[in-house]
């Protein structure tokens, strides 16, 4: 199911956002996690999406999960895909991870790491989607409140 889920949000974010933005799907990298003594990569990392806009870039991970029921090893990840993938020049660092909503509307919330001094070195942008009427706004071709909402989310998070 979590295939599934992850071309609806491909889907959601194309009809969302329209062509200023560059959606690339699963794009592997291996320069991220690096084993210092071998002088190697240690491992591959797979986030779901990079969206890159006019003003910037977004790792955006999809997860068929409520947001009460993610494990910590969800959030974890994409914390990592934000300290990866975000800006040396722009901290916090974002990232977004789109979630199932049993409710009608889109919701939004935000995780930080933050230093044992309080100052925020990463930000989650959770939003929760109702599928369903998602679901509607694309087969009636005709974007809504769920895409304005989920673009507006975006733009908010790569500003």
């Amino acid at each position: 199911m979590n295939l599934l889920f992850e071309r609806f949000v491909q889907k959601l974010l194309e009809f969302s956002l329209g062509s200023p933005y560059h959606i690339e799907y699963q794009k592997r990298s291996r320069s991220i996690l690096w084993d210092v003594n071998r002088h190697k990569t240690y491992g591959t990392v797979i986030p779901d999406f990079k969206l890159t806009g006019p003003v910037g870039s977004l790792i955006v991970d999809s997860k068929y999960k409520l947001g009460h029921k993610l494990d910590p090893s969800d959030i974890y990840q994409c914390f990592l895909y934000a300290q990866a993938f975000g800006s040396v020049l722009i901290e916090p660092s974002h990232a977004m991870l789109i979630v199932p909503s049993t409710s009608a509307l889109v919701e939004h919330w935000q995780l930080q790491v933050r230093t044992v001094q309080g100052a925020p070195k990463s930000v989650l942008h959770m939003v929760a989607v109702p599928v369903g009427a998602a679901a509607d706004e694309m087969q009636a071709q005709r974007p809504g409140v769920v895409a304005a909402t989920v673009a507006k989310f975006v733009s908010q998070a790569v500003a």
